[in-house]
């Protein structure tokens, strides 16, 4: 009594001046009682349980000395624990009631616990008494709050007051499954577990979120988010456990173990979380691997495309373009912002929590700002048309929410940049761009549609040359990102392409004036299509492929790539020779202008081999190894194309060309031609070679060539013979249907059997038998320099054999010119591609029968 007299004189004498620290430790140090008498409760349950006596007496006997002197701190103050005493009447009051309940409560526990088994009587008394003590110890923590709030003590109190409840709801959660176990008071205990299990679960949201309307902030501190993210992780395997008790009313001793052993780490993690909400730190730098800053780039990247499909659809509900259906989708994107928020600043199982504070706030921010939004999009849309001025002032919130999003997806670039090693954030900034641009602009069409501004034109318009901009950017790279090499991504922009065209039309006549409700159904549909291409588009630039990708192409897409990677074959044979000739000085009659659509050509050719062409039904490359291939042709074709024709045609000089000989084996030289009447395979040839020798004026570059090129015509003739034959017209033969083109390719392969000028033709096997042969290029023509025949006979010493006399020297210089070599490169590969390329003519415009064959790529 006379201790109590004492402090009550101190308290009416009032209060010191107390800080913010010691206000928030006594709140702390007291919400902790409210655990601890939930943990004594369970513990002593645990012993009468049977489960680990020793152990959880040695627990209990922990908890009632830390009660008991917490609860003596609390009244007198403890300048060792920097914890104040009682600073006012009520709470003292509070204090000392708390004590009468303890002091019975601490005798029943002790005097009990090593009796085997444990009395019934002292049982229900601790049942019945530890709400009792838990009620007041809440009391005492409400006084110190209160307390802290009529000094005027800014504290973080009642944050740290939820969060040390929390401590205390576990250890309910875990005494009720032990009462279950026991079978005590069933119906009772399991609506009370039940109500513990939400309650739990419900400030633990709360504390993360906040709520405005009772002064709780949300969680800002990056630290202790981080801390709640490990709470978070050991709830979601506790929960399960305590909501199937709760559900079924039954503890199988399994269920009993995995909650007693799970019970004192969901306590630890959040004593730790309590711990830093007093604490507030500035200093939990983690370091984050190349996989997981790809993750966290990813759903960053990914929120804010989803974040303008959101306001999209809540402006086409606003304009009531399907309505109900566009109503749905809006819940739909509303659920997965939230989730995206959330998971990007507060941490999921895929991605941390945000690594800056700076970034935890921009996140907070949007977020923040995203509860506005959403509330007031819910409270109108039920009744369309939205009033003009409502949706302004959506709009207005939206743009700062999209910000402060935008702002937070930065900072995590501007982070990554520095890590080791650093992710390419560059194409993960175009894919975001990329993906946004399409969802921007729809967003503005409707915007546009209710507002009546004349600035969302333009602003349609810009979305639209960003989103080209970005797609460029990314297949060709620019000066900090790289290009597009990856062929399961270069399909993937294809088909986003394909998508892309179709609103890109729609936008079109939107920009010409046409805002019927066909053409803003038509944009809703094609931006539907393309949310989810974009999303898997940012996430393989972000990530990468997983597993490979599929790139089947078809019959007839094969066709197609064979057929365009011949014509890349000639124009380049067209390149070169106009070249040459001009660096020679030769007048012709047509100056430039084939040389420029030539240049023009290759580009264009490369250009749709390399990314595919909807236009043409061309696929982007079928392998990998294709993929590669035209880059590094594009390479060579991009430093040629820059260079003078005379230093091309210098380079040119000597160059080696392997390449079919042309000509059958010396055994049929002279025999009969089935085609060419009254001509065998030499007669043929020295014809030819008559007329070219008349005409000095001729480069001899084809050498080689007229054999397989006049057996190309005989097949084509020999097919239009047997065609008119089975009773098809000339009309119908120019421009076949699909089934007629396939019956004149299906007689070519099977049909077409002679003996041609450059050998026997057939198309039954892989290839033709003939010679290999070695070309060396001297000035306008090439000479025969080698030769491998079908025997395996290898010959170089033909018209006096490869001779190295064109080489010279590499020019000297500090930095020597790579040019030369690039053009030596890619005369090998020009020439190489001129004899796929007579090998495609030859087998009826470059049709694979055998899958295998075109497998391997043009």
């Amino acid at each position: 009594r006379a201790l109590v007299l004492i402090v009550t004189v101190v308290q009416m004498a009032g209060p010191t001046a107390l800080t913010a620290s010691e206000l928030t430790d006594a709140i702390d140090m007291a919400g902790r009682q409210r655990m601890l008498t939930q943990r004594m409760a369970k513990e002593f349950f645990l012993v009468a349980k049977g489960y680990k006596p020793e152990q959880n007496k040695a627990n209990l006997a922990a908890s009632i000395a830390l009660f008991d002197s917490s609860l003596q701190k609390l009244i007198n103050g403890s300048a060792a624990d920097g914890i104040p005493a009682a600073p006012s009447q009520n709470s003292l009051a509070q204090l000392l009631m708390e004590r009468e309940l303890w002091l019975p409560f601490k005798a029943a526990l002790q005097e009990n616990v090593d009796k085997y088994p444990i009395p019934a009587a002292p049982l229900g008394y601790v049942q019945s008494s530890n709400m009792p003590l838990l009620t007041k110890a809440n009391d005492a923590v409400d006084a110190l709050v209160e307390d802290a709030r009529s000094l005027q003590v800014q504290t973080s109190g009642l944050q740290v007051n939820l969060a040390g409840k929390q401590r205390m709801l576990s250890q309910k959660m875990s005494k009720e499954v032990v009462m279950t176990s026991l079978g005590m008071d069933m119906p009772a205990i399991l609506g009370a577990l039940k109500g513990t299990f939400d309650m739990f679960a419900a400030t633990h949201v709360t504390l993360l979120h906040g709520v405005k309307v009772v002064g709780l902030p949300p969680t800002r501190n990056v630290c202790v988010l981080r801390q709640m993210r490990v709470v978070s992780e050991v709830w979601e395997n506790f929960k399960p456990l305590v909501l199937n008790v709760s559900l079924d009313g039954r503890v199988a001793d399994v269920v009993l173990e995995q909650v007693a052993e799970l019970s004192p780490t969901l306590l630890r993690e959040m004593n730790a979380a309590v711990g830093l909400y007093v604490s507030q730190p500035s200093d939990c730098t983690i370091p984050l691997s190349r996989s997981v800053w790809l993750q966290v780039l990813d759903r960053v990247a990914r929120s804010q495309h989803t974040m303008w499909a959101y306001g999209r659809m809540f402006l086409q509900v606003a304009t009531e373009v399907e309505t109900a259906g566009a109503r749905t989708l809006l819940q739909t994107r509303e659920a997965q912002v939230t989730d995206d928020l959330t998971d990007v600043r507060e941490g999921s199982h895929q991605i941390p929590v945000a690594v800056t504070q700076p970034i935890a706030d921009a996140l907070l921010y949007a977020w923040a700002r995203f509860e506005q939004v959403s509330a007031d999009i819910r409270s109108n849309i039920d009744h369309p048309p939205v009033p003009m001025l409502t949706v302004k002032s959506i709009v207005i919130d939206f743009y700062v929410m999209v910000s402060d999003l935008r702002r937070g997806f930065e900072l995590y670039l501007d982070a990554a940049a520095i890590a080791e090693p650093p992710p390419h954030v560059g194409a993960i900034a175009l894919s975001c761009s990329l993906a946004t641009s399409v969802e921007e602009l729809v967003f503005e069409v409707f915007r546009g549609l209710e507002a009546e501004e004349g600035g969302a034109v333009s602003r349609v318009q810009a979305s639209a040359v960003a989103f080209d901009q970005a797609r460029s950017d990314l297949l060709h790279g620019t000066d900090v990102v790289n290009r597009t090499t990856d062929a399961c991504l270069l399909r993937e922009m294809q088909a986003l392409d394909a998508l892309w065209r179709p609103l890109a039309r729609s936008s079109a006549l939107f920009v010409a004036g046409n805002m019927s409700a066909a053409v803003m159904q038509n944009m809703s549909n094609h931006a539907l299509g393309l949310y989810d291409q974009l999303q898997r588009v940012v996430t393989l630039y972000t990530r990468g492929p997983e597993g490979g990708c599929s790139l089947d192409a078809t019959e007839r897409e094969w066709e197609a790539l064979l057929a365009q990677a011949g014509r890349l074959c000639t124009l380049c044979q067209r390149v070169y020779t106009e070249r040459a000739l001009a660096a020679r000085g030769l007048a012709l009659p047509w100056g430039s202008s084939r040389l420029t659509a030539a240049l023009a050509g290759v580009s264009r050719s490369l250009e749709i081999l390399t990314f595919g062409s909807n236009d043409v039904g061309l696929p982007s490359p079928p392998r990998q190894a294709v993929a590669d291939q035209l880059l590094r042709l594009g390479d060579l074709w991009a430093a040629a194309a820059r260079s003078p024709g005379a230093e091309m045609a210098d380079y040119f000089h000597g160059s080696l060309h392997i390449a079919a000989s042309g000509e059958p084996h010396r055994r049929h030289l002279d025999a009969p031609l089935d085609c060419l009447r009254d001509h065998t395979s030499r007669s043929f040839l020295r014809l030819v070679e008559e007329h070219a020798s008349a005409s000095p004026d001729v480069p001899r570059l084809y050498d080689g060539v007229a054999g397989p090129a006049a057996d190309g015509v005989c097949v084509i003739a020999y097919t239009l013979r047997h065609m008119l034959q089975r009773g098809y017209t000339i009309e119908q033969l120019e421009r076949p249907v699909p089934s007629v083109y396939r019956e004149m390719i299906r007689f070519m392969h099977e049909g077409a059997l002679f003996s041609g000028a450059s050998g026997d033709v057939s198309f039954a096997g892989a290839g033709k038998a003939g010679n290999l042969a070695l070309w060396q290029l001297w000035g306008n023509s090439t000479a025969l320099v080698g030769l491998a025949t079908a025997n395996g006979t290898i010959s170089l010493n033909l018209n006096g054999g490869p001779t190295s006399a064109s080489w010279r020297p590499h020019p000297e210089g500090p930095k020597p010119p790579k040019f030369p070599m690039r053009v030596l490169a890619l005369s090998l590969s020009w020439s190489v591609c001129a004899c796929v390329c007579c090998i495609s003519c030859f087998k009826g415009g470059g049709y694979c029968k055998r899958r295998e064959l075109c497998q391997a790529g043009p």
